[in-house]
């Protein structure tokens, strides 16, 4: 009884609060069911020519795995999440300069996608 007060409780204990946090960052079935009708067409349609597994990664960013999504590229974090204003995915769809604002090969995005896209950070 004395292992199982002192070793195993408080790491059961751990593993259970561990467990609880987890839970609560968990995504919503809503979350998920935006980003996959919304967000991800418009980063496929947009974004997937340079930002892909299927490419020559430019920047170092991968805009097409959930882990490429939260490590970002070679300047840093792609997304903040709460914070659109600080994501540098959010502010180079805003940015003036045409060499520098994303998407790099197409025309730039609407207001709606851009729109979304903030929603969804």
């Amino acid at each position: 009884m004395k292992f199982f007060a002192k070793g195993l409780l408080p790491l059961l204990l751990v593993g259970m609060t561990s467990a609880l946090w987890a839970d609560e960052k968990k995504t919503t079935i809503e979350q998920t069911d935006f980003f996959q009708k919304k967000v991800r067409p418009i980063l496929a349609d947009n974004c997937f020519d340079c930002h892909s597994a299927d490419t020559k990664i430019s920047g170092g960013l991968r805009l097409d795995s959930h882990e490429g999504l939260l490590k970002g590229g070679d300047t840093g974090a792609a997304i903040v999440a709460g914070n659109p204003e600080k994501s540098l995915l959010i502010q180079r769809l805003h940015l003036a300069d045409t060499k520098r604002r994303m998407p790099k090969n197409s025309d730039p995005l609407t207001d709606d996608e851009i729109a979304t896209l903030t929603t969804w950070v």
